[in-house]
């Protein structure tokens, strides 16, 4: 695998474009910025900034204007208009964005990914995009353990919409949606942990104390592969335990040290590991990993390891499919599993360039 390299001029400036879409800052029908001031940002040339269009409107974000200029895709013609609310950020996971735009442009829709932070007043965020922008429908994306489930339901209201992506609230009484099935895929890690032969495995968590939620589906997944949890096969750890409580951390490792680490994502891993191995090197040496969402964490040239990958056109074009005769859902629930790519370290040697 290459190292990534900072990226070429021309993507800047349309990743800085498309985060001025995604943050509403350039609204559906909105004249882009002005090719000298553009120029003038990001010190380019007017090719620069042509490239830049070209791979915004083949992203469907954009379309050009004989005589006229470049504007955000309006969406006027399009079949539908939706707007993505999410805790997603732009390049947080890989294709997320990028698929979903994909997607939208080849079934001639459009859509506005609003990026909400669960700090900020959401809750009139949603107010206002739904006042203001009148979508055919939401698609959300929300994170159960930052936002209120209630408060999203009261501010929605009776209005088209469908939740995508994460459902962890209430997964036996998930509303109509098209979900990651991360629970079955965390399941398979699981049991592919167990057939290797681990008999002491950790998941790695975002909490000092793992939330109700996530006590509910990691029991669950215990109990699935007959595992009593917590167990001395299986237990929680924080992933950033060392910093907050070292030796509460360090006399529960002690006891016994684990095999492998297991978590939803690959940074909870990567975080986790970064503090273990300086302090137990030769254990974290023997240890097999598998994370979520198969970030750069997973792919680090030497330090590799296992990970599930989401293929996001396929799910994007599921949660489509759903809307093809109106603005309403097709009922129902509709999981999607993620692929479970096993990869084992490799010898990482860069080669330096001539002169």
């Amino acid at each position: 695998m290459k190292l990534k390299t900072a990226p070429a001029k021309c993507q800047q400036v349309a990743d800085y474009i498309t985060r001025e879409i995604m943050d509403g800052n350039l609204r559906p029908g909105d004249r882009l910025y002005s090719m000298r001031d553009l120029c003038s940002k990001f010190g380019g040339s007017v090719a620069v900034i042509n490239s830049a269009y070209d791979i915004l409107e083949k992203n469907g974000l954009v379309e050009r204007k004989p005589r006229q200029g470049v504007f955000v895709a309006a969406g006027k013609n399009a079949k539908k208009r939706f707007v993505l609310l999410t805790n997603v950020g732009f390049k947080m996971t890989p294709n997320y964005h990028e698929e979903l735009f994909k997607v939208m442009q080849e079934s001639g829709n459009s859509i506005h990914p609003l990026v909400i932070d669960p700090k900020q007043d959401w809750c009139s965020m949603i107010d206002q995009v739904i006042r203001d922008e009148k979508p055919t429908a939401l698609l959300i994306d929300l994170e159960a353990r930052f936002f209120d489930i209630d408060l999203i339901r009261q501010h929605v209201g009776d209005y088209p919409h469908m939740f995508v992506g994460r459902y962890d609230w209430d997964r036996k009484n998930a509303p109509t949606g098209v979900y990651v099935d991360f629970n079955s895929a965390l399941e398979t890690g699981l049991r592919h942990l167990l057939k290797k032969g681990h008999k002491r495995i950790l998941y790695v968590g975002h909490d000092p104390e793992p939330t109700l939620i996530e006590t509910g589906y990691i029991k669950e997944m215990a109990r699935r592969c007959n595992l009593q949890y917590p167990g001395a096969d299986f237990e929680y750890i924080y992933c950033w335990g060392f910093a907050v409580d070292f030796d509460a951390t360090c006399d529960f490792l002690e006891k016994a040290q684990p095999t492998a680490l297991i978590s939803v994502t690959d940074e909870m891993i990567f975080g986790f590991l970064s503090m273990y191995r300086g302090f137990y090197p030769e254990e974290a040496d023997k240890l097999e990993m598998i994370g979520g969402y198969d970030l750069i964490y997973s792919n680090i040239p030497g330090q590799e390891f296992s990970s599930f990958a989401i293929d996001y056109n396929k799910f994007w074009k599921k949660v489509i499919t759903r809307f093809k005769n109106g603005s309403q859902p097709v009922p129902g629930v509709e999981w999607m599993k993620p692929e479970l790519i096993l990869r084992k370290k490799k010898e990482f040697t860069r080669k330096r360039k001539n002169k």
